[in-house]
């Protein structure tokens, strides 16, 4: 977290999501690492998730460009693919039980499938369980008039429609189903006052 400090007038005016909260998957490096960078400039304070100890250098590297914003920054280290590590990530977000913060934007940005020496359901497991799980221990702390983003790619949101690549067909085939099913829970997430925003990316 960043010291509480005066702040000048012009950057209340240019950071007009002061106060706001997002936890945000995947940040250390390419997407993930632009859409906290690019939160934080409109003063949205961030908690960036990522799962490989190698990538610390690089996570460190976004914590930089987030905190010369004049946010906060929490870098939580977690497997999301787990029940504990989401249970991680959401303890990292809310912070003291005593007084816990409330989250404005969950972005589930992570994604998987193309690693090596996974399960064969790995793109299941990260692609689609893992961002349900997201979602339901995540809704308890998401303030009414919050946002679920989802980050997908073009070639996912578009499958069935346009011709994959042999490697990345399973992978968007899962990521198009867990878009679908999220869909589907569109009224339930309404229902207590949570948007849901589908951003579709790179092609892969």
């Amino acid at each position: 977290m960043t010291p509480d400090r005066a702040r000048p007038p012009e950057l209340h005016e240019s950071q007009p999501l002061r106060g706001k909260l997002a936890v945000v998957t995947g940040t250390s490096r390419g997407i993930g690492a632009e859409v906290v960078v690019s939160l934080a400039k409109v003063g949205v304070d961030i908690v960036g998730n990522h799962v490989d100890p190698k990538k610390e250098a690089k996570q460190g590297d976004t914590a930089t460009r987030v905190l010369a914003n004049e946010v906060s920054f929490d870098s939580v280290l977690a497997d999301i693919s787990e029940k504990s590590g989401r249970e991680t990530l959401v303890q990292g977000a809310i912070g003291d039980v005593q007084e816990p913060r409330r989250v404005d934007y969950l972005v589930l940005n992570a994604a998987g499938g193309l690693e090596r020496g996974k399960p064969e359901d790995w793109a299941e497991q990260i692609n689609i369980k893992a961002q349900h799980g997201l979602i339901d221990q995540f809704l308890p702390h998401i303030n009414p008039g919050g946002k679920i983003i989802f980050m997908t790619s073009l070639w996912a949101h578009r499958y069935g429609d346009v011709k994959q690549l042999p490697a990345y067909g399973h992978v968007a085939s899962t990521k198009h189903r867990f878009e679908k099913e999220l869909r589907v829970r569109i009224p339930e997430l309404q229902e207590k006052g949570i948007g849901v925003g589908i951003v579709v990316g790179h092609i892969i």
